[in-house]
């Protein structure tokens, strides 16, 4: 059986936030719609108090439902740059803030073959990856701050218990379809061409 409960929440403003005390008896704070105790002076001054009527719905199944709906995500707007490696051309999407790092590629269910997500870091760092919630395999290449490969790794899609770690510190990591850099040649050691947007947000 579901319930609706109806809320009235009053807000009053009373001198130093508390309620007069005479003796040992406290004063009540006024109801909604009644005038204030008579014990309460309040300066003509004074702020008058709003009251505000909240209607709170919090019905609920007493019995848990599993929804059948689909997940519904919302986007979080990056920046695409092309990126030149291992004679290719790809369409990259930045992630450049907390915001859009902590997201990457989750809840993705396909990629172009020839798109990925650069993860941009605004200081050299030790870095780590997982692949909670990310359904594509995927493989990662940790960049220098000179743009050259440190190492590549290979993902499992959903896999949150093993951490992909760079070998030294990194500026950046590139995120790929899983099997791209073995299949185009491209190994530690390589350079990669890229140019950030200007006034890129890093952060």
């Amino acid at each position: 059986m579901k319930h609706t409960i109806l809320f009235l929440v009053g807000l009053a403003l009373v001198a130093c936030g508390q309620a007069e005390r005479t003796g040992s008896t406290q004063t009540a704070l006024p109801v909604v719609g009644q005038l204030p105790p008579t014990q309460v002076s309040v300066p003509s001054n004074t702020p008058v108090a709003t009251f505000v009527t909240v209607l709170v719905d919090i019905s609920a199944p007493t019995t848990p439902t599993t929804s059948s709906q689909p997940l519904v995500v919302s986007p979080i707007v990056t920046p695409t740059i092309e990126l030149h490696l291992g004679g290719q051309t790809l369409m990259i999407e930045v992630a450049s803030t907390p915001e859009q790092r902590e997201r990457g590629l989750m809840f993705r269910s396909r990629m172009d073959a020839n798109a990925g997500m650069l993860f941009v870091f605004p200081n050299d760092q030790n870095l780590s990856f997982w692949m909670r919630n990310t359904q594509l395999p995927l493989s990662i290449a940790f960049i220098d701050a000179n743009q050259r490969i440190l190492n590549i790794e290979d993902m499992q899609a959903l896999d949150d218990q093993n951490f992909h770690l760079s070998q030294g510190p990194a500026r950046y990591a590139l995120e790929v379809n899983q099997g791209w850099f073995a299949t185009y040649g491209v190994k530690a050691g390589d350079r990669i061409e890229f140019m950030l947007p200007v006034n890129l947000d890093i952060r």
